[in-house]
């Protein structure tokens, strides 16, 4: 089973696989990116080409505004995780 559907069924929330692209610890913005995001987690979306070989389409979308938990499952047999929740 996908991280992400793990993540869907243990937390009834949607979830997409993402990269940190950008830090801003200033404001404390993240800026992550992946290939596609589910329409359900956007505010806005647009369809393009595929970013890495520019075959096929992807969605690239705006996170809706409002707090996020990040989850990060790894380790050499992906049996670490590590969780950070919006304070408060």
């Amino acid at each position: 089973m996908p991280w992400y559907v793990f993540m869907h069924e243990l937390t009834s929330q949607p979830s997409f696989m993402a990269n940190p692209a950008q830090i801003d610890l200033e404001s404390g913005r993240i800026i992550f990116a992946h290939c596609t995001i589910p329409r359900t987690m956007t505010s806005a979306y647009r369809i393009r080409s595929h970013f890495e070989g520019g075959i096929g389409t992807a969605m690239e979308g705006d996170v809706k505004p409002g707090l996020v938990t990040i989850a990060r499952i790894g380790g050499r047999s992906l049996d670490e995780i590590s969780v950070a929740e919006p304070p408060g």
